[in-house]
């Protein structure tokens, strides 16, 4: 039964990252309303460590930039064979900070930055060659 609700959360949060990327941004906040009270609701299993991924999903970032904040000491981490496991307190600590970020709007997507910029540049106008090099 957790595994079924554990995977509804998963999907529906990327439900959520797909329409906040369309730009429906109330559909995203209802979604995530729903998988905020989803999750409340549902049993938690406590566990000592995460993995890097867990961990990155958690706080909302990649499994990278645990990988490097534990590299430098800006988090704690342990090595357990061939893998870096994070301690739960640690972060269970980033989680309000997780939360804040995941209210604000998303960054546009590439697409958008690009038609942005494209739309803000102007022709250069080189001057006319009046025979003086």
């Amino acid at each position: 039964m957790a595994t079924d609700i554990t995977h509804l959360i998963e999907e529906a949060q990327g439900a959520q990252q797909r329409l906040a990327d369309q730009g429906l941004l109330q559909e995203a906040q209802i979604i995530a309303e729903l998988v905020k009270e989803l999750t409340a609701l549902s049993p938690q299993t406590t566990k000592a460590f995460y993995t890097t991924s867990e961990a990155a999903h958690i706080i909302g970032v990649t499994a990278q930039t645990i990988k490097n904040w534990v590299a430098r000491g800006i988090i704690k981490g342990y090595r357990l064979g061939g893998r870096i496991v994070i301690p739960a307190d640690v972060v269970d600590a980033y989680r309000p900070l997780a939360d804040a970020a995941r209210s604000i709007d998303p960054l546009p997507s590439r697409e958008e930055l690009i038609e942005a910029i494209q739309r803000g540049r102007r022709p250069v106008q080189w001057p006319e060659n009046d025979g003086r090099a």
